[in-house]
């Protein structure tokens, strides 16, 4: 069971996080506790919620973040609905929040159970509630809630267990393993331990009394065999390193390995494939648990790893597959897509209105599968799509309906691009320009958080040209605004979202040749000339372990007539930027109108789409 603190602000954003979750089915609103006038009522509205709370919460003006929100996990199943409701109360009561607004929903769209609480850190005196060590104090009200329920639950799986057919004490040992304890053993005993604390010691004579009078059972084994063979043919043995959850992949640590097809068995045969490995590097054995015969088997005994994984049957089956493939689309641009990736495989394809609830459902799970998986492709099975390319852009299958849509209908640009990224797939490159000169004199680099970005006219002033602005959260709290077409781009193509580290790259101009088109004088283009513009070229990425750095730095760091003048460095980078930014506005009217009219053409068509 583990007790997990979120962000914390004074909007009370939480509130509508869980409802979302509740409009889309994938969250359940348990109860809701000392809304005042609001407890009872049906319907509530979420503001409505937000409301009191912010109410009830500006008895204190001197907190800034005002919301508690947090989240009660259980392991896998280990318990419903109910009793995470229940356990939500008494740690509420525990933790001195008893008496404040509050909420529990609980969720069904991962693999573990749990519920969200949401309430205010003001009690009802105006004053703050004590959070000192209370990520310490969280685990150990869980503990003691949990403690009378986790010693009764480790008795049964004891006497569970020794129902199982073992021939290793590393058998024995896996079988707790398996459901979450901690095991070490010696020659006296096998110590059970969970939560901080040891639940029960086995007897080690127990254990060898168990391996002496267990019976392997070839029957069973024969069968196992038979079952795995037939549905090598139907899942995917590759093996994937599963890793612990984090916003950053260089710090992401393996926990364990799984596969489509160990999953298939899981779910059909409750049968469980452990894999055997190290630092996620390829696994070197597995074992099998049978539940339904109480059995464990050394996986070589039923099938050689080398042959489990092995896809040749998959492969196979699919060749021979002569079943063409059905699909419905609604626009041309996906039907010449279908031939392109499907070629004679393509059975008819026919047109067929799709709903709007079923696209907005396709783009809830293609963001699950990015962001909620640890694989991209685990993510895109689980919730029965697929993803192709026909060379020019991507493509999703959404497997349940058989609907072939467009991937940039249903994905917002940044999770475009990395959804290609993550993929392997290419996105199709604009036929490259012509590059004549290339200038880095000033080229510079930024760290922050990424707070904000979009398109306005330059210094959001009403009269002003187009453009584009960063906003960045410098690492010493000050805030800053870029402006340039090309960031549009940029943050697009680099797939990253407000709230993440990252480091934007001025990299200089480049001096282009672009084809321009010239008109006659009904507007009617006749042909095309040449033109040299100035273009800047921005880049945002994942910051480097470097320091910003800028000309400046790199003249100055030794000049001390700068220090004795009391030039700061945030003085030199505000210039240095004003130049950059000058120099956008100075190369503005170089850029083809083309190039602008479609951009604007195109933002008008999505703010009239949004309004819809």
């Amino acid at each position: 069971m583990v007790a997990k603190f979120l962000n914390s602000n004074s909007s009370f954003n939480g509130v509508s996080y869980n409802t979302n979750k509740m409009d889309k089915d994938k969250g359940e609103l348990m109860k809701t506790e000392n809304f005042g006038y609001l407890q009872g009522i049906p319907n509530v509205m979420p503001e409505e919620y937000k409301n009191y709370l912010r109410s009830w919460s500006n008895t204190n003006s001197s907190i800034r973040d005002k919301q508690m929100h947090l989240v009660l996990s259980a392991e896998g199943r280990e318990y419903d609905k109910g009793q995470l409701t229940d356990m939500a109360d008494a740690f509420m009561k525990a933790m001195g929040y008893g008496e404040n607004p509050y909420m529990v929903v609980f969720h069904n769209d991962t693999a573990n159970n749990h519920v969200h609480i949401v309430s205010s850190r003001i009690d009802h005196n105006g004053a703050k509630i004590d959070d000192s060590f209370e990520h310490k104090r969280a685990m150990e009200v869980m503990q003691r809630i949990i403690n009378n329920d986790i010693k009764y639950a480790t008795i049964d799986l004891v006497q569970k267990t020794f129902d199982y057919s073992i021939s290793t004490v590393a058998q024995f040992k896996l079988l707790f393993e398996q459901q979450g304890y901690s095991v070490f053993y010696n020659d006296n005993g096998m110590t059970l331990r969970k939560y901080d604390d040891i639940q029960q010691i086995i007897p080690m004579q127990k254990v060898n009394s168990l391996i002496a009078e267990s019976k392997k059972d070839d029957g069973r084994m024969l069968q196992l065999k038979a079952i795995i063979n037939k549905y090598k043919g139907r899942a995917d043995a590759t093996v994937n390193t599963v890793y612990e959850p984090s916003k950053f992949d260089h710090l992401k640590k393996p926990i364990g390995y799984t596969s489509d097809l160990s999953k298939l068995l899981k779910q059909m045969f409750d049968i469980d494939i452990v894999y055997h490995g190290k630092d996620g590097k390829p696994p070197y054995g597995y074992t099998i648990i049978d539940h339904k015969s109480n059995s464990v088997f050394k996986g070589s005994e039923i099938m050689p790893l080398k042959e489990f994984i092995d896809n040749t049957l998959l492969k196979t089956r699919q060749t021979k597959t002569n079943e063409p493939i059905r699909l419905k689309v609604d626009g041309f641009k996906e039907k010449e897509a279908s031939t392109k990736i499907f070629g004679g495989s393509l059975g008819m394809v026919s047109f067929a209105t799709i709903p709007a609830e079923r696209l907005a459902l396709i783009n809830v799970l293609l963001k699950s599968s990015l962001h909620e998986f640890n694989f991209l492709n685990e993510g895109l099975s689980y919730h029965k799509m697929e993803l192709h390319s026909d060379n020019k852009g991507l493509f999703i299958l959404d497997r349940s309906n058989n609907i072939l849509i467009d991937a940039k209908r249903v994905l917002s640009p940044s999770d475009y691009a990395l959804m290609a990224r993550r993929s392997g797939l290419r996105l199709p490159q604009k036929e490259k320009e012509l590059i004549i000169k290339t200038d880095t004199s000033n080229a510079y680099s930024l760290k922050g958080i990424l707070k904000n970005h979009g398109a306005a006219n330059y210094q959001f002033e009403k009269d002003a040209k187009p453009s584009y602005f960063i906003e960045l959260l410098k690492q010493d709290g000050k805030p800053r605004i870029v402006w340039g077409l090309d960031l549009e781009r940029a943050i697009q193509e680099s797939g990253y979202k407000v709230g993440e580290l990252v480091q934007l790259n001025y990299k200089g101009y480049n001096e282009v040749q672009i084809q321009v088109p010239v008109k006659d004088a009904e507007g009617a283009t006749t042909h095309y000339e040449n033109k040299l513009v100035k273009r800047n070229d921005w880049e945002v990425s994942a910051p480097d372990e470097r320091s910003e750095t800028s000309r400046f730095q790199t003249q100055n760091v030794n000049d001390q007539s700068a220090a004795s003048s009391g030039e700061s460095l945030y003085q030199q980078e505000s210039a240095l930027l004003d130049a950059i930014i000058g120099f956008e506005l100075s190369i503005a009217d170089d850029i083809d109108d083309e190039q602008i009219n479609g951009r604007n053409r195109r933002r008008e068509k999505k703010a009239r789409i949004n309004t819809r």
